[in-house]
């Protein structure tokens, strides 16, 4: 079973930097995959979080307030959405790619890096703060585009997460 990588990104999110990000969420339920109704998974340091399906995506059963939704782009390569509203009440997303990779997933780009913004095809958000580089996508597979390219290169994933536990 794919997209366990979803479940990575909840305690990592307050962590996003300069990220990728969009003006409107990319993914609706309508067009997420749901591999699994529950995933216990562990991060580098020891701790272990949890995502379960609730409704239409994903969310910590301790915090509702961000749903996470996944999109397969084949070959255990899922586009990750978290999104939820800001104080004003707007909505805001933030993304990252996952790979599932035999009972570990692997995050690439919860950082939006320098060259993935313009030359690597993704247009840095107007603004924002100007020290901080957000990448602006219109469609996820900027995104994916980008990490393949990355993958391609040779560079390691952000964060590996073990999964404990998938149902």
């Amino acid at each position: 079973m794919k997209l366990r990588a979803l479940a990575v990104l909840l305690p990592l999110a307050v962590l996003l930097a300069g990220c990728f990000t969009s003006e409107e969420p990319l993914l609706a339920a309508a067009d997420a995959d749901f591999p699994f109704e529950r995933i216990v998974y562990a991060a580098e340091d020891g701790s272990t979080s949890t995502l379960v399906r609730q409704g239409d995506g994903y969310v910590a059963p301790d915090d509702t307030s961000v749903t996470v939704l996944l999109q397969s782009f084949g070959e255990g390569l899922y586009f990750v959405q978290l999104a939820g509203v800001d104080e004003t009440g707007e909505p805001q997303a933030l993304y990252a790619v996952a790979i599932d990779a035999d009972g570990e997933i692997h995050l690439y780009r919860m950082l939006a890096q320098p060259q993935d913004l313009a030359e690597g095809g993704v247009p840095r958000c107007e603004g924002e703060i100007e020290e901080v580089d957000f990448g602006c996508l219109t469609d996820p597979a900027q995104l994916v585009n980008v990490v393949r390219a990355a993958i391609a290169a040779g560079e390691p994933p952000d964060a590996v997460l073990t999964v404990v536990e998938l149902e």
